[in-house]
């Protein structure tokens, strides 16, 4: 009975996060609709997105916090490395909202596999290496191109 009662749990708890970020999803949709497009447009470059991107935010928003903080804490990002450089905690945050790994992001974070892995998904490696050794600096145009 263990084994079957721990295999319901973990489906029990799949779909509480299903169901929350999917509640999380209709919520942003729906106070993005509020605005009318002219303020979502707005809103939309002021954070440094093209007005295309909505669903990609809506779709990838609620997550993108959560898995970013992980990604933090995974890889010793200290509390106040965002801080020394807003402007790269910002384009990282950016980057992370709209990005197409998240998927594989979760997974990783949640394997505890091969710590330099993420270098192989993560659009924001480079970024986050940077924030790990405050005395490393970017390649050329690197933190250029996230803002």
């Amino acid at each position: 009975m263990g084994v079957l009662s721990n295999i319901a749990d973990r489906i029990v708890d799949s779909c509480k996060r299903y169901w929350t970020i999917e509640r999380e999803r209709r919520q942003l949709a729906e106070e993005f609709a509020s605005l009318g497009r002219d303020d979502t447009v707005r809103i939309l470059r002021d954070i440094g997105l093209a007005e295309g991107s909505l669903g990609t935010v809506v779709r990838s928003g609620p997550r993108s916090r959560e898995l970013l903080k992980g990604m933090y804490a995974r890889l010793s990002v200290s509390d106040e490395a965002p801080r020394r450089d807003p402007a790269v905690a910002r384009a990282i945050e950016r980057q992370c909202l709209v990005c197409a790994a998240q998927r594989r992001c979760r997974h990783w974070l949640a394997s505890g596999g091969n710590p330099d892995e993420y270098r192989e998904f993560c659009p924001n490696a480079e970024m986050l290496d940077l924030l790990r050794s405050p005395s490393r600096t970017p390649a050329d145009g690197a933190v250029a191109e996230l803002r």
